[in-house]
């Protein structure tokens, strides 16, 4: 089945961020990283629910939840950082040290909270424009 918000390049990056996640931090039992990976997860399911919504307003709010989501996920990261909670097979794989595999994540989520603020803007100034014309 071929979802519509899946061709989204948006959720796809989303989508990158949940499983590096996944891939690249310990998957052993641990609320901390449950919290994490929950958090890029909703990050993507606002993203895919932003697609079924016809009303602008809406859509900024659900985007505006993505881009709440996405800074969580960037503020445990930075915990997870300094907690060493970290697959380090993964980083020697990698070549990276243990800072540079999480800091890869955490800038992966900066540039899609760019891109967040990018389309909320866009969509404010449709409607600015919008309603100037109608006046």
């Amino acid at each position: 089945m071929d979802l519509k918000y899946e061709k989204l390049l948006i959720w796809q990056k989303a989508k990158e961020i949940y499983l590096d996640i996944q891939k690249k931090i310990k998957t052993e039992k641990n609320d901390f990283i449950d919290k994490i990976n929950e958090s890029a997860l909703k990050t993507m399911d606002c993203i895919a629910e932003w697609y079924e919504i016809r009303y602008d307003e809406q859509k900024i709010k659900k985007y505006l939840e993505a881009l709440w989501y996405n800074t969580r996920t960037i503020n445990m990261l930075t915990l997870a950082k300094d907690l060493w909670i970290i697959n380090t097979d993964i980083a020697e794989k990698n070549k990276m040290t243990d800072y540079g595999l999480i800091n890869s994540i955490i800038w992966q989520c900066i540039d899609l909270n760019k891109i967040i603020y990018q389309i909320v803007s866009k969509i404010k100034r449709r409607n600015e424009l919008t309603t100037y014309n109608e006046e």
